[in-house]
């Protein structure tokens, strides 16, 4: 329950308990939302974490021989570069360097979560089908989507104490400063200000972070870091000017240790983090402050993140991969993004950010460009100029590359949340002008209550009925279909299950479009090995003209490459998978 009260003045310092028990209810709420994705939104949740941890923990890597289970690895994880000849002397540095740029696009960071969790319940014997395949869910939601909201609030915290703060600016007094009381049991657990409740509500009501955030993508990892980094730089960025300009806190160099893991996971984080970096550098006074800012912090820490990136990619590849390297070879310098789609320049800003922010996007539209118009310049102006300049310059570059997605965006909703706060504190918590101070004060707060109410249903009606259609409903067929699948197994090798004869290992085919379902992380079945087959989609047969992918033949020619294919009756599988458009009526 939510009670509003009379504006109250609010310290900026809280004690950290309120942070943890934030925290607490973020993780019960973000459970319950990991709990309800039912469905798929892009293979990459899967085949970019699950599948790779799966293949860390329960098999040797290949799939192949006595391993206990199969094992998949996309092209990201094994493109490898071809040495045409010995590069030795002073080829030494050239050679690595191609190796680099030739080499794997993924890092095995944002797959450490899930590849932990997986080797605990291997060890505990409790890797069950449920465990392997929705355990990393629920994980995502601690680690991952929890501290992402928190971090949301803290950012907010600051930007309420710049702005109630503040007395000579024409921002009214009780902006971010009104106290919202979260009670459970008839007991008051949390309190926050009025920002500080908006940007929570924000956080957690938004459709795309319901919907995206709690997956395991990379970008939702690069989502926490680079919130939970602006949090930890929130007195640099936000804060007074201290006097040592030189003056070096540990967690500011954690924030820039964290974006330089960002970068390890992708190049393109760089977008964000280089702004964060120069704008640390722009509120110091003095040359030599700046310059301690840039090199002794910005440049020098988020160095030790790549290294640190650097060295756990050496341990689990076996040899020095530096994946961003990869990533950008293969993105930018070859332009082999567009094989995976393309959109116009400009689709980030008339349709990815409106797409992903919803419902905030006016009120962060409104926020972002008064922070800019305004005539006063402010600790709170500056702090709201600060997050719109971020993300600007995220969107941006962005925006170069060819293919799109609304998940690559992802990172920067947070902030959009923090914006679309101080529009929502201001629009209900507005006082009256001096010449209408005769208004009486019973009369202003049931006025902010009636808008309160307003903006809580709207937040509400606007977000929870198409996310809860998106995360139970569409597209749930590619994550149903393995179920299926487990449990006819399951019933098999139950002990009299249906007089069937002992089985222990099974083929499932999947002719189907490029890695339209999960694989191994969601056919786990104890004592039993899966092999499994998925058609070609990769880079090699997309960019050669001479060569047709295996899953564009099937979908133009399903009853020949049926023929070719399963010409043999031995080479039947035991399960066959295939989707309704991938048929035509000439094949029964």
């Amino acid at each position: 329950m939510t009670t509003t009260s009379i504006p109250v003045p609010v310290s900026k310092q809280r004690p950290r308990s309120s942070l943890l028990r934030l925290y607490l209810i973020a993780c019960i709420y973000r459970i319950i939302n990991a709990l309800l994705i039912q469905t798929q939104f892009d293979p990459d949740e899967y085949w970019q974490c699950l599948e790779p941890a799966y293949c860390l923990a329960f098999s040797s890597g290949d799939g192949a021989g006595s391993t206990p289970h199969g094992c998949a690895y996309t092209w990201e994880w094994t493109r490898r570069f071809e040495d045409t000849g010995a590069m030795d002397g002073d080829n030494n540095i050239n050679a690595w360097f191609q190796r680099a740029l030739h080499g794997p696009l993924r890092s095995f960071l944002p797959v450490m979560p899930t590849y932990s969790l997986y080797v605990a319940s291997k060890w505990l014997g409790l890797d069950t089908t449920w465990m392997i395949s929705r355990g990393p869910l629920v994980l995502n939601a601690i680690v991952v989507a929890a501290p992402t909201d928190v971090a949301t609030v803290y950012i907010a915290r600051w930007l309420s104490a710049g702005v109630s703060g503040n007395a000579n600016t024409k921002q009214p007094t009780s902006t971010g400063i009104s106290t919202h009381s979260v009670e459970a049991f008839g007991r008051s657990v949390l309190e926050l200000s009025s920002i500080e409740w908006w940007a929570l509500f924000a956080s957690i009501t938004s459709w795309f972070n319901g919907y995206a955030l709690v997956r395991t993508y990379s970008n939702s990892i690069e989502t926490m870091l680079l919130t939970v980094g602006i949090a930890l730089l929130a007195p640099e960025l936000f804060g007074e000017s201290m006097q040592d300009e030189c003056h070096l806190r540990s967690a500011s160099a954690v924030a820039f240790i964290l974006g330089g893991m960002s970068v390890c996971i992708r190049f393109t984080s760089i977008a964000a983090w280089i702004p964060i970096g120069l704008l640390c550098c722009a509120r110091k006074t003095t040359f030599r402050g700046k310059v301690f800012t840039l090199f002794a912090l910005c440049a020098s820490f988020g160095l030790l993140g790549i290294i640190f990136g650097t060295a756990l990619d050496r341990l689990f590849y076996g040899f020095w991969a530096i994946p961003f390297l990869g990533s950008f070879h293969f993105n930018v310098l070859q332009g082999n993004g567009s094989l995976y789609g393309t959109h116009h320049p400009l689709w980030y800003f008339f349709a990815g950010l409106p797409a992903i922010s919803g419902a905030l996007l006016p009120l962060f539209l409104v926020d972002a460009g008064m922070s800019f118009v305004e005539g006063v310049c402010t600790a709170g102006h500056q702090a709201r100029r600060d997050l719109a300049l971020v993300i600007v310059s995220y969107v941006a570059l962005h925006s170069l590359s060819a293919h799109k997605e609304f998940r690559f965006i992802l990172p920067i909703l947070p902030l959009v949340c923090v914006l679309s706060a101080h529009c929502l504190t201001h629009y209900i918590y507005c006082i009256p002008r001096v010449d209408q101070v005769s208004i009486r004060t019973s009369s202003r707060i049931s006025a902010a209550w009636r808008r309160y109410v307003f903006a809580f249903i709207a937040l509400v009606l606007l977000n929870y009925p198409h996310l809860l259609f998106l995360a139970g409903v569409h597209q749930a067929g590619s994550v149903r279909i393995n179920r299926e699948i487990v449990a006819r197994i399951s019933d098999i090798e139950a002990p009299g299950g249906k007089g069937q004869t002992y089985h222990p290992e099974y083929s499932i085919h999947y002719l189907m479009g490029c890695h339209s379902t999960p694989l191994y992380s969601h056919l786990h079945v104890e004592g039993v090995r899966i092999n499994a087959g998925t058609l070609d989609c990769s880079p090699q047969c997309r960019a050669d003209p001479d060569m047709i992918c295996e899953s564009d033949l099937l979908y133009s020619d399903p009853h020949s490459f049926m023929n070719s294919r399963y010409r043999e009756r031995s080479f039947s599988p035991d399960f066959l998978v295939i989707s309704e458009e991938s048929l035509t009526s000439d094949v029964q």
